[in-house]
Formats: structure tokens, sequence, C-alpha cells
């Protein structure tokens, strides 16, 4: 009799455990138009610079645009194109000052001895006009703003008051607050990164692994620096990732492969956004085309049918799965260099996950950080028949029974789970 009793509430407790693991998280973005993009919407920012056709960009999944090089007029000229192809823009603010285009070259020039003073009105009046009139002439199209001229030197006083000054301008002028960025180089660590955030709302930073020059472990490092400093000072990351190096013969292969890591990895470490560098058709480049239908494929189940972009923007991260790695590396070494010798050497886990509870379901997104073939078991799921999806493309994988599941992962994969009460 007792026996029975224990049996029963033993089967009661995996079955509420299973309820549990299976509840609903509430929907952060409930209040948000299901055809704006995020921050404005629910939908997943994604865009590249200096694209040659904005409705190219949206048919291909592509659901921003901008942004482009060049003075104000062009701005002007793309966003007019971009708006006619429904995309929202992100605009690349230029400032004038003394009838040219604020550039490097410009502020390099004003740290020479007896360089002129800077006229900080006359920079902060030229921001406000050129901000006025794109919102004038595009007024909610503007997604976002991304100041000129780009890397800004923190160490250098002038550039970052500069970068004030103009920030200062932009929301003097802008009704809706939008969130204002500026590009930084792949090299800048956490510490470089934060010296940013008390001036910008978004920090976008490069991560070029240069095709297969450099070993994509980096990407975990740098995704470690940018998220990281993003959240020290509370603010939104961007990742900015690579379509412009042309690969070697051998490795053109390995591209979709590539740009599935290059785009998941931020992902996971909590980037709201991607930017891909560049769009743009040029020289000595014969792999654009490669490239960019391989990020078309990747971005598309972001925000078709499956919105994988809405669980990464208003999901809950859990805790509750995890993977073992049965064959293959089980950990990755990442070895920061400098002038040719070993500075810092970092030990990650060869792959990295997120567990996520959302309105529409469960998920596990996860990337492994290794050229070789790995074979996982995917640990923590409720004790009771469990049905995993493909999230991709909703593909019945198979019915764990036993809280585990077997998970293979190629050179560089990416795995993007979904979990149901098997029927």
């Amino acid at each position: 009799m007792k026996k029975g009793i224990l049996t029963t509430l033993l089967l009661c407790c995996i079955l509420l455990n299973g309820a549990d693991f299976f509840a609903p998280a509430p929907d952060a973005g409930a209040n948000l138009p299901a055809d704006k993009v995020y921050p404005a919407g629910r939908i997943f920012p994604i865009s590249g610079y200096s694209s040659p056709s904005a409705t190219l960009m949206r048919d291909f999944g592509f659901t921003v645009a901008g942004p482009v090089y060049g003075k104000h007029e062009a701005m002007c000229k793309w966003a007019a194109k971009a708006k006619e192809a429904g995309l929202p823009i992100l605009w690349q603010l230029t400032v004038n000052y003394e009838g040219k285009a604020v550039s490097m070259e410009f502020m390099n020039s004003t740290n020479k001895k007896g360089a002129k003073p800077i006229d900080w009105d006359a920079i902060a009046q030229s921001a406000k006009e050129n901000a006025q009139d794109a919102i004038n002439k595009f007024g909610d199209s503007i997604l976002w703003w991304y100041v000129t001229p780009e890397e800004l030197r923190h160490w250098r006083s002038k550039e970052m008051k500069y970068l004030q000054v103009v920030a200062d301008a932009i929301r003097s002028v802008d009704p809706l607050k939008r969130p204002i960025s500026m590009y930084q180089p792949g090299h800048y660590g956490k510490s470089s990164l934060e010296h940013y955030t008390p001036i910008l709302d978004y920090i976008s930073q490069g991560c070029y692994p240069h095709a297969g020059k450099t070993y994509r472990t980096w990407n975990r490092y740098w995704s470690e620096n940018l998220t990281g400093a993003a959240k020290s000072g509370n603010r939104t990351a961007i990742a900015v990732t690579e379509m412009y190096v042309e690969p070697q013969l051998e490795e053109l292969g390995m591209v979709p492969a590539w740009v599935k890591y290059d785009v998941w990895t931020p992902l996971l470490y909590g980037c709201k956004g991607i930017l891909v560098f560049s769009l743009a058709n040029r020289a000595n480049f014969e792999a654009h085309d490669r490239y960019f239908l391989a990020y078309s494929d990747v971005i598309k189940p972001l925000n078709g049918k499956q919105k994988l972009g809405e669980v990464l923007l208003f999901g809950v991260e859990e805790k509750d799965l995890s993977y073992k790695v049965t064959e293959g590396p089980s950990e990755v070494v990442y070895e920061k260099k400098s002038a040719g010798k070993v500075e810092k050497s970092m030990t990650y886990s060869t792959i990295l996950s997120k567990d996520m509870r959302h309105a529409s379901g469960r998920y596990c997104f996860a990337v492994s950080s290794t050229d070789k073939p790995v074979k996982a078991l995917l640990q923590g799921l409720p004790k009771q028949p469990v049905s995993v999806y493909d999230a991709e493309n909703g593909k019945l994988l198979g019915t764990a029974t036993d809280g585990t599941f077997p998970v293979d992962f190629g050179p560089w994969g990416v795995r993007l789970l979904r979990f149901e009460k098997a029927k």
C-alpha cells in the first residue's frame, strides 16, 4: 500500500516537473507591434553595410536598411529607396564643419601642435540640422542613429567630446529618442568598450575572422567582451559580422557553416542585432553571392514562421539544459597574442548553449566552437516522453524519454532545438 502511494507521488512529481518545464513565459514583447523592428517592434534587426539594393535586402530576409557611406545627401538618397522597399533605416549621420564632412582625418588634424580650436557650437548645430532634416523627410522610418566618423578613440579627449556633442545634438531634436550607435573595431576589449556606454545606447563592434585565417574560438572571446561591456552600462550589444574577405578555394564549402556560427555565437551571448560588413560588391571578392545567400538562409528563421528572433529578444533564459560532449574535443582554447607572443589564454567549453523559455515554447540553441565534428548529449529534459524538433524547419528529430537526447554538431556547427510534450 505504502509502496503504491510512494510510486504515485513520485509519478506526480515527475509530471509536475514536466509541466513546469513546458510552461510558457510571459510575452515580454506582447505590447509591441508585430510589423515593426526592435526596439520599436517585435522583428529582429538584421542589416548590412552598403547594399546596392534595399529591395534585394528585403526579399532575402534583411529587416533594416543601412548604413551607407557618404555625405548627408547620399544617405537621403539611400533612405528614400529603403522607405520605398518598406524597410526601416539605420541612419548614418554625417556632420559638416567648415564646408566638409567631419572625418577621421579631420579629427587627427585637431591633435597636431598649433591646431585651431574646434567650434563645438558649430559641430552641434550641423548635427542638429542633419538629424532634423532626416526626421522631417523620413520620420519614424528611422530606426536608430549611427554616428560618423567611426572608431572615435576613447583616449583622445577631443574625439570623445565630439561623440558626446553629436549624441546630445541628436537627442535634442529627436522626439522619439531613438538609440544612438557607433562602430568599434574588433580588437577593443571590454574595458575599452566601456568608455562608450555613458554616451551611446547601442555598442556595436566588428568580429572579422578573415575567412579561415583566424580560428573561430576568437568569436567567443569577442562576444564575451562586447556583451559584457554593454551589460555593464545597461546598453544593447550589436554584432558586426564579416562578409568581405575572399576564402581560399578549398574553404568555399565552409562559408555557410562559418556564417551561421558567426551570427549565432554573439546571439547566444545576448546581442540584439546583426550588421553585416559588407553587402557591397567589391573587387577581389568572388564569394560575395555565396556569402549573401548564406546570410539569407541563416537570418530567415529569426523572423520567418519560426520567429526565433522573438525568442531571443523576449524569452527568459533558464538553466535546466546543458550539453555533455561524448565524442570530440570538450574544451577549446583561444590564445590572445600581441607581437607574436601569447598575452592571454582562455579555455571555453566547446559547446555554448542557451536554454530559453518563451511564450511560444521551450528552446535550446547551441554552437560548437571547433572545426572538428562533435557528438554530445543534451541533458536536463523532463524524464517523460519529450518531442525534440529542429527549431529552424519544424522537423521532428526524435523523442527523449530519459531526460537526455543525443545531438551531433558538424565543424562550427549550430543546433537549434524546440521541445514539446510527446503526444
